[in-house]
């Protein structure tokens, strides 16, 4: 298999304060194996509960600027690519906007992307205290990232696999009790 891999690139872009400070970042690798090409990004978004647009800014610059630095032949129109300016969102930067992700034939992305629930903490206990199918799909209906992708600020194109665990966070200090 070694042998028909080719075109190997990696890049990062900072998202952190001022976006030089390595805190929050994306790294992409990316590939082709045979005549698929293949794009692994793993980032951490900035935390806390009311920094959504924030954690769809760093989605947007990381996605954004990864094209130029690790494909600037792709970006600038492959054959079989389908890349095309990604539209115009609120709170972007103004001009076109590259679609890293949409550059490739297989893409994969992984991390801390700190999207939160949206709901107090004794309706979060409250759900999981219900049958984890049952709870998990109420807490998935206050899930940021869910309602961010279902309106197409983030994550557009992409599928996510069904949610079969509890949340992770928020976990009484030193326990394994929320």
């Amino acid at each position: 298999l070694m042998k028909n891999i080719s075109d190997i690139h990696s890049a990062h872009v900072l998202t952190g304060v001022g976006s030089v400070v390595a805190n929050k970042a994306g790294i992409g690798i990316c590939f082709d194996i045979f005549s698929t090409s293949f794009l692994f990004v793993t980032a951490h978004f900035a935390a806390h509960t009311a920094k959504v647009l924030d954690r769809n800014r760093d989605f947007a610059l990381i996605d954004e600027g990864l094209a130029p630095l690790m494909c600037p032949s792709i970006a600038k129109a492959s054959p079989h690519s389908q890349a095309k300016p990604r539209e115009e969102k609120a709170g972007a930067n103004e001009g076109a906007k590259w679609s890293c992700s949409a550059l490739f034939d297989r893409v994969f992305w992984v991390g801390d992307f700190n999207y939160r629930l949206e709901a107090e903490r004794e309706t979060v206990e409250a759900a999981l205290k219900l049958s984890d199918d049952e709870g998990i799909a109420q807490l998935q209906l206050v899930d940021q990232l869910t309602e961010e992708m279902s309106h197409g600020r983030v994550f557009k194109g992409f599928e996510e696999p069904a949610v079969g665990f509890n949340p992770t966070y928020k976990y009484d200090r030193w326990t394994d009790s929320y």
